[in-house]
């Protein structure tokens, strides 16, 4: 849990985007699930490796928690390896608050797994020519 402890909100939105060439570019398709809408946004990273779970990602978005489902698109993404990390910053103050043991904002990783996730349990390949779509369901602290 110790590595969530390093994912503020600006993991999204600080995130920056890189200027591939549009022949090594793909779109990837990210559908956030389990969102109990109302208040915030939900804030979309991609990460690589290097920047999984560290706060960064190298592609991102933000869009208001205002269904139950939702879906962006990240245009050109450099194909390679990455994690999709998802938050739904409900307060809207720009960070992802913590308690003692646990996140106490939603949140989840691409993978679906329990406990502490792994990179090599959340990654995604982003292909050039590939069907690059991901579902990530957020997990409501109870």
């Amino acid at each position: 849990m110790n590595r969530l402890r390093a994912l503020p909100i600006a993991l999204v939105v600080a995130g920056a985007v890189a200027a591939p060439c549009a022949a090594m570019a793909a779109d990837v398709t990210i559908t956030v699930d389990g969102i109990q809408p109302g208040t915030g946004n939900i804030l979309v990273a991609l990460q690589t490796e290097d920047e999984f779970l560290s706060g960064e990602g190298t592609y991102s978005a933000e869009v208001p928690a205002d269904a139950d489902t939702l879906t962006t698109v990240l245009e050109g993404v450099v194909p390679g390896e990455y994690a999709v990390a998802v938050v739904h910053d409900e307060n809207g103050d720009g960070t992802f608050a913590l308690g003692d043991d646990a996140p106490l904002e939603p949140w989840g990783v691409s993978g679906d797994q329990l406990g502490d996730p792994t990179f090599e349990s959340s990654k995604i390949v982003v292909s050039e020519d590939g069907d690059n779509k991901v579902t990530v369901t957020i997990a409501y602290p109870m």
